[in-house]
């Protein structure tokens, strides 16, 4: 069925678990990433480095995924591939030890979370078409289980071990990989399309004041939540 003869509410339940699930992985990896991997044996030091490098992955991850997912035409793929990565380099976690190790593993699942995001929200769009305005009722759902998984876990966390997380990052792993079948991902564009686009592309005009202004604010936000993400749940402890 192609996606502009679906009704909202149908694309809807085609979207929303994968964000659900996606963002609900995210609440399970980055409120007590700090609490595992002090328990591991890591000090505040290496806490500190790993986080870093998990977001400083964004640098680069997302524009690589971006550039071969483009030249191949197909998203999907790539964000499943993504997707299997997250949930054997989460299994990863429980069966090494060290600070490099933690680096190098937690490394390479930042790398996979980044890229595969800017892809759900290129097809996200792609699938509302001409009600991209109602994006904000899909993307509730992945802040519903952002919040749900912090919660649940904060209370489960008072009776189990933190070893927990990983099992339950490679479980919900699964059902965000089994999401993507719910969506169909439409046909490669022929060469006249992409040419086109990239001429309609070329016709764009940037307000770059804007852009400044945007970047500067997103570099202030990411300043205010980096000691927030890493360290807070150690802080309260």
């Amino acid at each position: 069925m192609n996606n502009n003869s679906l009704s909202f509410k149908q694309k809807s339940f085609r979207l929303s678990p994968m964000y659900l699930f996606f963002f609900t992985l995210w609440g399970v990896f980055l409120p007590y990433l700090g609490r595992f991997l002090l328990a591991q044996g890591l000090t505040e030091q290496d806490v500190s480095i790993v986080a870093a490098v998990v977001t400083g992955v964004n640098m680069f991850a997302p524009f690589l995924f971006s550039y071969f997912s483009d030249l191949l035409g197909r998203r999907m793929i790539f964000i499943r591939v993504g997707y299997i990565a997250v949930g054997l380099l989460y299994a990863a976690t429980l069966y090494g030890e060290g600070f490099w190790y933690f680096l190098f593993v937690f490394g390479l699942l930042g790398t996979s979370l980044s890229a595969v995001l800017p892809q759900m929200e290129a097809i996200a769009l792609d699938v509302l078409g001409s009600e991209k305005s109602r994006y904000g009722q899909i993307r509730l759902w992945g802040s519903a289980g952002f919040v749900g998984s912090v919660w649940v876990l904060g209370i489960m966390l008072t009776t189990y071990s933190v070893k927990i997380l990983p099992i339950i990052g490679v479980c919900l792993t699964v059902l965000m990989f089994l999401s993507t079948f719910l969506i169909k991902e439409k046909p490669r564009k022929t060469k006249e399309q992409r040419a086109d686009d990239a001429h309609s592309a070329s016709q764009f005009t940037v307000n770059w004041t804007q852009v400044a202004i945007l970047l500067a604010v997103i570099v202030f936000w990411q300043f205010g939540m980096a000691p927030y993400n890493t360290f807070f749940d150690i802080y309260l402890q």
